[in-house]
């Protein structure tokens, strides 16, 4: 990858998710050994198990689907960047700054990043998909 750091968000303050710090170094330094990225992808695609040549899917649906946002996994995750809200990109290639109070609300229900937050992060996305 030529421009690693595009796949973070350069307002980033917490070590373990901004680019090329000794928490989270770019390139990994031991194979196999995952590194933080900046942004959040909507769960639509399992780019672990994703081995096109292609590495990006193709997605289709409604322009105002919500693809990519800053880290929205959990309020300290916000937090540790733009705090007043997320930036987010969609499906038709735009992208637009998203006030925090229109996803607060799921945002909350996010006490870890796994399973057992699975449907606040659903409506965490939805709300995305309709923000103003």
């Amino acid at each position: 990858m030529s421009a690693p750091s595009v796949l973070y968000c350069p307002a980033e303050r917490a070590p373990t998710q901004a680019f090329n710090t000794s928490a989270n170094p770019w390139p990994p330094g031991i194979a196999g050994t995952n590194v933080q990225g900046g942004y959040a992808a909507r769960p639509v695609v399992d780019w672990a198990l994703n081995d096109t040549p292609d590495p990006w899917p193709r997605l289709e649906g409604p322009p105002n689907t919500a693809l990519l946002a800053d880290g929205v996994g959990q309020p300290a995750r916000v937090d540790s960047r733009h705090v007043k809200g997320v930036n987010v990109a969609f499906v038709d290639g735009s992208v637009k700054w998203t006030r925090r109070a229109v996803f607060d609300g799921p945002l909350g229900l996010c006490t870890s990043v796994g399973p057992a937050c699975n449907a606040a992060q659903d409506q965490l996305w939805a709300a995305l998909d309709t923000a103003p």
